[in-house]
């Protein structure tokens, strides 16, 4: 084989981006590519008179490998010549050798060279080299920083940076490649495509594969591939093939998948401050300057170390000589336009050092002023963070910022039909029915927009934006819609009601449509109707205008409204008594509703009602030990008055199947409805309904069972009234296996318990399934309590009450009968849309009487049961309170 042929077989192995030669390769690789590098120089010398080899031609693309590829990889490829970024790329192996050949075209390569760094802009030219040169982001690059830290121990992963234009994140992946021995790529995702990632990924896992060398792969812009194009990076990443940098302008939330997020870890870049800024053109002013002197070694080490670095006026002063354009006013304008934007600044700078030297100050400023656009992008994250902070301006009634923040956005480019098109619903929204006329001006304000347009119509947007910040502020329209939105979800196939029905043909007339409806206009007073489905009459969606029941009050912030906006005096509408509205006690207080059932067997009177009684009509609070005792009248001690009250109301409930389906959904209706016979007992029920429903059964000797879960199905004993719950349906099962006594025997068994008797139909058993029937048929067969019951056993056995525990199931009978009844209609009944509308349940087993606890045991522990409940509702409230005001609400 000639030298030709050899030279022929010589390339770029793609791998370590190394010339080795194909017959070497190998053993070459098999030495982790670090031998035959020295082969290279000895071919290359004795054949520098034959053929030369085919040129290794790169792809022009931005961030792809400085090695060249090999021949192989290179077909078909244009061929452009591109040298890779001194601040980043790792230096390519040199072919040493003689020969003409070799000699006559370096000179050409380093003329390229030089060409396209001399092309570079002066904030490329300018980029660190180390980290410690690196200004800024002191939270990132800070020893202690997590990133730092990471770094460290090789454990970084894949990053995405966030953070505004010109903070550092392309310099800083940069400077992050250098600390590892990684090899390096960079694309941008502006010029990329799908099949240039795919190639370095490709290329990365084969390196990883037969080196050991792990590739850092920095793609700028990556928010610029679509969120399909983003799951290409997923198995390389998990797998650990590749580490991602990404750096991003744009929300990483908003522009990224959630499956790539949840593989790298986010660093957020903040905008560099103006000292920030002032150290980047000190640095910069002083290496341009020592670029344009014509010193020796000597004198440049002197004045490397005389250099003032306490300000840009400093470093500008130093240097008048070379650059007596570069004044103090002009490095401080600099400093303000580049408005925390590195890239800006130098940009700026670079501007200032190649204008001429004679130019006059102001001439320069104004020309600086108008090099740099206003930092505004109509598509971007500062759009929508404008328009909200307009609109919660005009919300606050603060009619300064909403003008400023107005001018801020047509200043910059926004389209003003826009922001017309914000306060039409803001209008409506917020002003609501406080102002009538606050929708036909917007309305009018976007007309406006649309027939005259810039410049004149930001004249009637500040109008409209001036109008509705002094407008009265209502949101009894829109609060109305959400709740009348909330409850429409909840069953979309509720039927609507016959009276509202149009009986617009003679048959749907004969079916019922529009019976019992009322005509208003004909009667000359008011008249009832049937408007909403029966699961929704009496819901108040549009509150009554004042209705402050659902408003937050918060001492803390009025507070502050009161020293910041009101001069420090006090709010007219801040009461002069001890409590604030919305913070009375009637508003404050919890409603508790407690039952027990009725006679039954050998009990003329229920244990359970035994212990439930006492507790009627009675106000306890979450915080005290002791209640609060009250005949017949509701009295409030004067040390309650700081606590949360409780108001306790009992009912005794029938011990039958029938009287729980007719009593427990009246219950948890809005406002409650309680059957006649509680007319005389119970206290008039709270509009809103009942806050926490309490039911207490009576089972065997033992200590307290707190119930777990309701049971839908498999109610087989018989009730008071000695009848069965109804069939929902029948259950046959293979008899042929059981003898005929066997099922005497357990039907016997079953007689004597009250429980049901199973029958036989040759071969066949037939069990039937009683339960509800098709009213709760939509329900599941268990549905559990939202109260933690097992904390609560805990809190209760460490407060002394050491005889009580859970249990899942304490028999297929009425207690489980009415605990599923009440936590089906509980949920039927929820309204999402309010808080505290949610009504808790939960179900207690208590002993006979002195087995082994006495009633005054059970009603104590019913109390500090209902207190430890009701605690946890403040508690749950509160949090939702203060949720509500971090999200502005």
């Amino acid at each position: 084989m000639s030298s030709s042929t050899l030279k022929m077989k010589k390339g770029a192995y793609p791998i370590c981006s190394k010339d080795v030669f194909s017959r070497v390769i190998n053993e070459h690789i098999d030495s982790s590519c670090t031998k035959h590098l020295d082969l290279s120089f000895q071919e290359s010398s004795s054949s520098s008179q034959a053929q030369p080899a085919p040129r290794v031609i790169q792809r022009k693309t931005s961030g792809f490998s400085s090695s060249p590829m090999a021949p192989i990889f290179s077909q078909g490829q244009k061929k452009t010549l591109i040298e890779p970024h001194s601040s980043f790329s790792t230096p390519t192996n040199k072919r040493p050798g003689g020969g003409e050949d070799n000699a006559s075209r370096r000179p050409v390569k380093r003329s390229k060279i030089a060409n396209l760094e001399a092309a570079a802009p002066l904030a490329e030219k300018l980029r660190p080299d180390a980290l410690s040169e690196f200004v800024g982001q002191h939270h990132l690059t800070g020893p202690d920083s997590l990133l730092m830290q990471t770094l460290g121990s090789d454990s970084a992963g894949s990053i995405i940076f966030w953070g505004p234009p010109g903070c550092g994140k392309t310099t800083l992946a940069r400077l992050i490649a250098r600390r590892t021995d990684s090899v390096f790529k960079e694309l941008s995702a502006t010029i990329v495509g799908i099949n240039d990632v795919r190639v370095v990924l490709e290329e990365a896992k084969n390196a990883l594969a037969l080196t050991g060398r792990k590739t850092i792969l920095f793609l700028d812009e990556v928010h610029r591939f679509s969120k399909s194009q983003q799951d290409i990076f997923l198995p390389f990443v998990e797998q650990g093939h590749i580490q991602l940098v990404g750096a991003t302008t744009e929300n990483p939330s908003f522009k990224l998948t959630g499956a790539l997020l949840s593989r790298c870890r986010v660093f957020v870049l903040e905008r560099l401050t103006d000292n920030d800024i002032n150290t980047v053109l000190v640095n910069a002013v002083k290496r341009v300057g020592d670029s344009t002197r014509d010193l020796s070694e000597a004198d440049s080490e002197r004045l490397s170390s005389e250099t003032p670095q306490s300000s840009p006026s400093d470093a500008a002063k130093f240097y008048c000589h070379s650059f007596p354009q570069l004044t103090s006013k002009i490095i401080s304008s600099i400093t303000s336009l580049a408005t925390g934007d590195a890239r800006t600044a130098i940009s700026l700078l670079e501007l200032v050092i190649k204008s001429p030297k004679d130019i006059a100050e102001g001439t320069l400023l104004t020309a600086l002023k108008r090099s740099v656009s206003a930092s505004y992008d109509r598509t971007g994250e500062s759009h929508y963070d404008m328009i909200s902070a307009l609109h919660k301006s005009v919300r606050g009634s603060q009619g300064s910022a909403a003008l400023y923040w107005l001018a801020r956005m047509l200043t910059a480019g926004e389209d003003p039909l826009y922001i017309a098109r914000r306060m039409v619903v803001c209008a409506s929204e917020d002003i609501g029915l406080a102002d009538p006329h606050a929708l036909s001006l917007a309305m009018a304000a976007l007309q406006a927009c649309q027939t005259i347009g810039m410049p004149e119509c930001r004249i009637n947007l500040a109008h409209i934006v001036a109008y509705l910040s002094e407008a009265p502020k209502s949101t009894r329209a829109y609060e109305a819609y959400k709740r009348a939105e909330a409850a429409a979800k909840l069953d979309l196939t509720i039927p609507v009601p016959m009276p509202m029905r149009n009986a617009s043909t003679g048959l749907m007339k004969e079916l019922g449509y529009g019976k019992a409806y009322m005509y208003n206009p004909d009667y000359a007073h008011p008249v009832h109707n049937t408007y909403l489905p029966i699961q929704f009459q009496g819901e108040k969606f549009l509150k009554e205008a004042g209705d402050i029941a659902d408003k937050i009050w918060d001492d803390e912030a009025l507070s502050l409204w009161e020293h910041e906006d009101n001069g420090g005096k006090d709010w007219e509408g801040r009461p002069t008594g001890a409590l604030a509205p919305g913070d009375s006690h009637e508003d404050r207080i919890f409603h508790v509703l407690v039952t027990g059932f009725g006679p039954f067997n050998q009990y003329e009177v229920n244990p359970s009602w035994l212990a439930v009684k006492p507790l009627h009509n009675t106000i306890i609070s979450s915080d005290t030990s002791s209640p609060v005792v009250v005949d017949d009248e509701v009295v409030l001690e004067e040390n309650a008055a700081q606590a949360h009250p409780i108001h306790i109301s009992t009912l005794e409930v029938p011990v039958s199947y029938e009287a729980v389906l007719a009593v427990v959904p009246g219950l948890h209706a809005r406002p409650p409805i309680l059957p006649e016979s509680a007319a005389l007992l119970a206290p008039t029920p709270p509009p809103s309904g009942y806050d926490f429903i309490f039911h207490i059964g009576v089972a065997g000797r033992g200590p307290l069972r707190m119930e777990r879960q309701g049971h839908k199905l498999g109610y087989h004993m018989k009730d008071a009234d000695g009848k069965l719950a109804s069939v929902t349906r029948s259950s046959p099962k293979d008899f042929s296996r059981r003898a005929e006594d066997t099922l005497v025997a357990e039907n016997q068994e079953r007689e004597r318990l009250g429980m049901e008797i199973v029958e036989s139909i040759g071969d066949t058993v037939v069990r039937p399934t009683r339960g509800f029937g098709a009213a709760y048929e939509n329900f599941p067969e268990e549905i559990t309590t939202e109260i933690d019951v097992t904390r609560l056993v805990q809190d209760l056995k460490r407060s002394g009450i050491e005889q009580i525990y859970t249990s899942m199931d304490a028999g297929h009978y009425i207690c489980d009968f009415i605990y599923y009844c009440s936590l089906a209609e509980a949920k039927r009944n929820a309204n999402p849309y309010e808080r505290r509308r949610n009504t808790q349940v939960l179900f207690l087993h208590c002993p006979p009487v002195n087995q082994p606890l006495s009633t005054e045991e059970v009603t104590e522990a019913i109390r500090r049961i209902i207190a430890w409940v009701c605690k946890e509702i403040q508690i749950r409230d509160e949090e939702d309170a203060s949720a509500d005001m971090l999200k502005g609400n």
